[in-house]
């Protein structure tokens, strides 16, 4: 198995992370050689490909809802929780079993 190599003078990692977030930003030096051995470095743009899946899967990601539910949000809202959590899960005690 063959391991190409990247040869790029700078911060490698800081390159491709900031090559992969600030699209929005105007064109820099540093991003225009970044983009540049990148055309001709494997490394960087398989490395890139991944990175740009990963964002992709993370920007689809939404959080699960809590397992609870709070009595009063308003009051959560200032310095601290004054809310009284309640569990919106009901566990039933077993009881225990007989050994006969």
């Amino acid at each position: 198995m063959t391991e190409s190599m990247c040869r790029y003078a700078g911060d490698r990692d800081g390159a491709l992370i900031a090559f992969l977030y600030d699209d929005a930003e105007g064109e820099t030096p540093e991003r225009a050689r970044f983009e540049a051995h990148v055309q001709t470095c494997e490394r960087c743009r398989d490395e890139l490909a991944v990175l740009r899946g990963v964002r992709l899967q993370l920007a689809q990601w939404a959080p699960p809802e809590p397992g609870f539910a709070i009595a009063n949000p308003a009051a959560c809202l200032g310095a601290g929780c004054g809310g009284v959590v309640v569990s919106r899960r009901v566990r039933r005690r077993r009881e225990p079993r007989c050994k006969v």
